[in-house]
């Protein structure tokens, strides 16, 4: 079991990624029928790539917290995500199951191209794309978390 001093991290990271979608759902809905300015879709970019960084600040704390260590290399953050998906370790909860399993993978990728390359040339079309379905994924992983004794 958790004590709350381990899971109040975690909690913040939820509250936060609540916030950060607002903004994104916030964002869709204004330009539901019209193309944003490039300003608009470089913070709806930085704000996806914040979500899936904020899911990922949570795996890593999970890992912390139950005595394991972080993968390392090149493909660290795949492995890390690929983690949660199936484990045979009791410790490692499964936090991404069924069609959720590729919203996630979507963002993770999305996320590197954001903080790695220029946000401002990323086609609006394919930013919605990225984000359909996320509040139901996220209500999902918020679930798992529950379920775990994670929150």
């Amino acid at each position: 079991m958790y004590n709350d001093e381990q899971l109040e991290p975690i909690r913040i990271e939820v509250e936060t990624i609540e916030n950060i979608l607002n903004e994104i759902n916030g964002i869709i809905r204004e330009y539901s029928d019209s193309e944003p300015d490039i300003r608009i879709k470089a913070a709806l970019a930085s704000f996806i790539a914040q979500f899936y960084n904020g899911v990922e600040n949570i795996m890593k704390r999970i890992m912390k917290i139950n005595g394991r260590t972080l993968p390392k290399g090149e493909n660290w953050p795949a492995e890390l995500f690929n983690q949660f998906i199936e484990s045979d370790d009791p410790n490692t909860p499964v936090l991404f199951r069924g069609p959720d399993v590729l919203i996630y993978k979507k963002l993770r990728k999305f996320s590197h191209i954001v903080y790695h390359g220029y946000s401002f040339r990323l086609e609006y079309e394919l930013m919605k794309s990225n984000v359909m379905g996320l509040q139901d994924s996220f209500k999902s992983f918020v679930q798992n978390l529950k379920a775990n004794n994670l929150i």
